[in-house]
This record gives structure tokens, sequence and C-alpha cells, in this order.
């Protein structure tokens, strides 16, 4: 089932996302700093970082739609 949100509703999703990517990727220049390769880590937060980025680009698409 579709659902309509506002304007505010994606902008605040958007920003909340934004928020949260900008935190994973400073953890993971922290972690990559301390551990310089360790693999397991780097494929968990990258995979992470992804999602929010599509949640982001699809929110936009959302907004401009809107607008």
């Amino acid at each position: 089932m579709n659902t309509i949100y506002t304007s505010e509703q994606i902008k605040k999703e958007l920003a909340e996302l934004r928020r949260e990517k900008e935190e994973i990727r400073n953890n993971r220049v922290a972690a990559l700093s301390k551990y310089q390769k360790k693999s397991s880590g780097e494929i968990n937060a990258s995979g992470l970082l992804h999602n929010i980025e599509r949640k982001i680009e699809n929110l936009e698409r959302k907004l401009d739609s809107l607008l």
C-alpha cells in the first residue's frame, strides 16, 4: 500500500538519513585509521553506507516529485 508523505516528513527523514550516513562514515574512517585493513568491518560498513545512500536518493526523488 502506498503512503502519502508531506514534504516536511520527507525532509525530516532525509535529514535523519544524512546524519546517520555521516555518522557511519565517521565511524568507518576512525576504524580504518585504527585497523588498516580489517575486511569484515569494511564490508559491513560499506554495505550499510550503500543502503543509506540508496534511501537518501529515493527520498530526494520523492521530494523532487512533490515540489
